[in-house]
């Protein structure tokens, strides 16, 4: 896989299932472009890690002891950061997707993770740093409008699943 960044893509990853922590920081060593910085076995550890590494996206599994991964993204919403990194959700439970979209994640992957849906989100989190770069003087209050501007994605039900789509491969829709 070509590095493509300038430079590295700083990662921190936080979950509370060891296996799921090895299994992930397994996966991301595929990319030479991400690079991860500290991993945490909950919500607090994140916080703390976010805060001392500053990294340019989270993986965070939604539930952890102690903090669950969208309260660490209305924690440090709250905090006021001036550049929230991305988020990408990692966890078993499709029904939290909606909530994670509300809190502009970037990405929502299901465990166990498939990898080609994480060069997907890989492919994404690539995007919006380049876009956040490409911003010229950017204020803090401009990084973050940037990813609100950009979504793009549809929960849609069938039956008693749940599926996200690309609002952009929706061909028709029936109610």
């Amino acid at each position: 896989m070509p590095n493509r960044a300038a430079s590295p893509i700083h990662a921190v990853l936080a979950d509370d299932e060891q296996l799921a922590r090895d299994e992930l920081s397994y996966l991301l060593k595929e990319y030479p472009d991400i690079e991860l910085l500290a991993t945490g076995s909950n919500g607090l550890e994140a916080l703390h890690l976010i805060e001392q590494h500053e990294p340019d996206v989270v993986f965070l599994d939604v539930q952890m002891p102690g903090l669950d991964g969208m309260s660490v993204i209305r924690q440090l919403r709250d905090d006021q950061v001036a550049a929230l990194p991305y988020f990408v959700l990692v966890t078993a439970f499709e029904n939290y997707a909606v909530e994670a979209f509300r809190l502009e994640a970037t990405d929502y992957l299901l465990k166990p993770v498939d990898k080609d849906r994480l060069a997907e989100t890989i492919e994404r989190v690539r995007r919006h740093i380049a876009d956040r770069q490409q911003i010229p003087d950017a204020s803090p209050a401009a990084l973050q409008t940037k990813p609100a501007l950009q979504r793009n994605k549809l929960l849609v039900k069938s039956g008693s699943r749940n599926f996200i789509v690309d609002a952009s491969e929706i061909i028709y829709a029936h109610y």
